[in-house]
């Protein structure tokens, strides 16, 4: 998420100990509401004749090229799986997805971050329990999902205005980290106005954006415990709090559904755990 990403408004949660004892909630700017765009910046290497830039936590930049099995040497998480065989796929799917989609009924695809990115192509390899057809088609539903969201937009700030209306009581925001390093995001239907809400999807995705931004920067800081091989590091913690909520303020079924695919089909493996409070 660029550092030009506008902010949402945080709101304190109030939630009781039980809960709260596994969290160490920040109420510094830079924990909680500070753009998380502060990783480390790339730097450069060689592999032979092709450059690819890369940092810590990021995989490569962009797409692609040239020698893919050589440019997948130089990521640290690539580095760091144990198995060869789940290195042998990574390889695999990045070299598929370095080819054109099936036909021009697929639509036009973003895959930035995606196909790029060895934490997400291990990722959609789990969700399709290391099926390669799987999970290329998986990966490339996504791809084509943030094209038609307009993902980049939404990190970019394009929909500032609809987002920062759609929280403006504070329904939704990421604050904090639990015990293992991993970004909370807070959900509070009872502050909720379907009236009012002009970017429900855009707004979740922005949470999930800003959430796996936090993600980065615990890495490069060191504050995430375990590594890729880990599966309950690299992950975000869900609290949703039902305090206070009538069925006036629950959000449209349709958009519930639209929700719980979005996670599901476009954020695979990346929720650790889910807390409900008060339900």
């Amino acid at each position: 998420v660029p550092s030009s990403c506008p902010l949402i408004p945080c709101h304190s949660a109030v939630l009781g100990h039980s809960v709260m004892a596994r969290f160490s909630v920040s109420s510094s700017p830079t924990a909680s509401q500070a753009s998380p765009a502060s990783a480390a910046a790339p730097s450069s290497r060689s592999v032979g004749s092709t450059t690819a830039r890369f940092s810590p936590v990021d995989a490569i930049v962009g797409s692609f090229s040239g020698d893919v099995a050589a440019l997948l040497e130089l990521d640290p998480d690539f580095q760091a799986l144990h198995k060869p065989s789940e290195r042998e796929a990574v390889v695999a799917l990045a070299q598929a997805l370095q080819r054109p989609p099936g036909g021009p009924s697929e639509g036009a695809e973003d895959g930035r971050g995606l196909f790029d990115n060895v934490d997400a192509l291990v990722r959609y390899l789990r969700a399709r329990q290391w099926d390669l057809g799987k999970a290329e088609e998986m990966i490339r539903c996504s791809a084509r999902w943030r094209k038609e969201i307009d993902l980049a937009g939404v990190s970019s700030g394009v929909y500032a205005a609809d987002v920062a209306t759609d929280n403006a009581h504070g329904k939704m925001y990421v604050r904090g980290f639990d015990c293992r390093g991993r970004p909370a995001i807070y959900m509070k239907p009872k502050n909720d106005n379907p009236a009012d809400s002009p970017a429900p999807l855009q707004h979740l995705a922005y949470c999930m954006q800003r959430a796996e931004a936090c993600l980065r920067r615990q890495a490069v800081g060191g504050k995430l415990t375990g590594d890729i091989n880990d599966l309950l590091s690299r992950k975000v913690v869900l609290l949703i709090d039902f305090s206070g909520c009538s069925l006036s303020k629950m959000p449209a079924l349709s958009v519930s559904r639209d929700s719980i695919g979005m996670l599901q089909n476009h954020y695979p493996e990346r929720l650790g755990q889910a807390f409900i409070i008060d339900a």
